[in-house]
């Protein structure tokens, strides 16, 4: 076997919403987990045999993929999950590997990815977004690729710079995820050359993998992540939280990526109309 195609990312923009939605389709075979094969030196140094043997034996023939959001991130960064030999690891492995990337609005996406910190007792529920991005907790953002990660021009150029256009494909979670689910599956599988049924695809809409814990349930699980069952009833009680982003850092954050962004538009022709910044 060979794997024939890749979810690249992006962490947090929609990526866990086509890994659960095509590994549906009777001739796709995945694994059960993120593999950070290719991303993660201790990994790949356990061979390609190891690789392998983490996707379950099919008859007949089928395409093998895998979905890892940290194989988006080549560009340096001191994240572990994350290597500048990705995408040339991916390339030696397979030249004609199929490559899927969903990218979401950066700030968006960013947001995302510190309530997923919370939740994983990554930081503590009182660091704020300032403290993360211009303050006393930066290395936590840097260990977690947080403002890398939504650099999406510099990380996709590493790519085509190896593979042909035809063999990537790039989708956004605004457009192609929220507003044309099952248009964008029947393109996906036309990009992965399966027949395409929307009856493989048992309700393709809605968020998948989203942030739904409430304050209380963070606090207590930063303290105590032992006790699931209590959190999961405070977040029947209160409301979701979402971090917020004050002014200052958003600004900063926009004059960061606009650069990155006004790229991404040349290159991808356009942009989701959220995108208001760019």
């Amino acid at each position: 076997m060979k794997v024939d195609f890749l979810i690249l990312g992006a962490q947090k923009g929609g990526s866990t919403w086509l890994y659960n939605t095509i590994q549906k389709h009777p001739a796709v075979v995945t694994p059960r987990h993120e593999i950070h094969f290719f991303s993660d030196d201790e990994n790949y140094n356990k061979g390609i045999d190891w690789y392998h043997s983490q996707f379950a034996a099919g008859n007949g023939p089928l395409l093998y993929g895998e979905k890892t959001p940290e194989y988006l991130t080549v560009i340096p960064t001191s994240n572990k999950k994350t290597s500048v030999d990705t995408c040339n690891r991916i390339y030696s492995y397979n030249k004609n590997m199929k490559l899927l990337v969903v990218l979401r609005e950066p700030i968006a996406r960013l947001r995302s990815a510190i309530n997923h910190m919370y939740r994983t007792r990554r930081i503590a529920p009182w660091v704020s977004a300032y403290d993360l991005i211009l303050g006393k907790h930066r290395d936590a953002a840097e260990g977690f690729s947080l403002l890398q990660n939504g650099l999406y021009f510099e990380n996709l150029t590493e790519y085509f710079r190896l593979f042909p256009p035809e063999q990537i494909k790039i989708m956004f979670f605004e457009t192609d995820v929220l507003e044309r689910p099952s248009a964008s599956l029947a393109d996906v599988c036309s990009f992965l050359k399966i027949p395409f049924d929307l009856s493989f695809f048992p309700s393709p809409t809605g968020k998948q993998n989203e942030y739904q814990m409430s304050l209380p349930a963070i606090t207590l699980n930063y303290f105590m992540p032992g006790l699931r069952p209590l959190n999961n009833r405070l977040n029947h009680i209160f409301p979701a939280y979402k971090v917020q982003i004050d002014s200052k850092t958003r600004s900063f954050l926009e004059e960061f990526y606009a650069s990155s962004n006004k790229n991404l538009k040349t290159l991808c022709g356009s942009l989701p109309d959220s995108w208001t910044y760019c």
